[in-house]
């Protein structure tokens, strides 16, 4: 969270500040304490510093008001989502197999091991576990590993 930076950029800019919420639940329950209950600290602190929270889901902002102890009334919900209409359906099937993008940072919260295990075990004839190309800096995925979270080894 760019909580820290709000009242700065709010006496800066003379403009409201709003902070998306997405996720620092998961960074934030795993650090050791003191340091834990200093950052919820410090959040509830510098909350009013913030004109407003963003979060995508009913659920996520009454979760992350209850647990950062944020004012409810202070937590939006502005859903995403991208508007199909816009795009015109492929006149036929790409040549390319089917490909899921993940942007998220890899943790087992997330559930990323799961999601690629159901589509290698779905029965579609498309559905292979492709390795990330070598060159590509980041973990690399192994779907088929018995283990509860993938197995994951340095590609760069």
């Amino acid at each position: 969270m760019f909580i820290g930076v709000a009242r700065c950029l709010k006496e800066a800019l003379t403009v409201p500040v709003l902070c998306t919420l997405s996720g620092e639940d998961i960074f934030l329950d795993e650090l050791p304490e003191p340091h834990r209950r200093e950052a919820f600290d410090l959040i509830r602190e510098r909350g009013c510093d913030v004109d407003g929270f963003v979060a995508t889901t009913e659920y996520f902002a009454n979760h992350t008001a209850s647990h950062f102890g944020l004012p409810r009334e202070k937590v939006h919900v502005v859903r995403m989502g991208v508007h199909v209409e816009d795009f015109a359906a492929p006149a036929d099937p790409p040549a390319t197999p089917f490909t899921v993008g993940y942007l998220a940072r890899i943790c087992p919260a997330k559930g990323l091991a799961g999601c690629v295990r159901r589509w290698c075990d779905c029965g579609r004839p498309d559905a292979t576990a492709a390795s990330v190309p070598p060159d590509t800096l980041g973990p690399r995925i192994d779907p088929t590993s018995a283990e509860s979270e993938p197995t994951l080894t340095n590609t760069s």
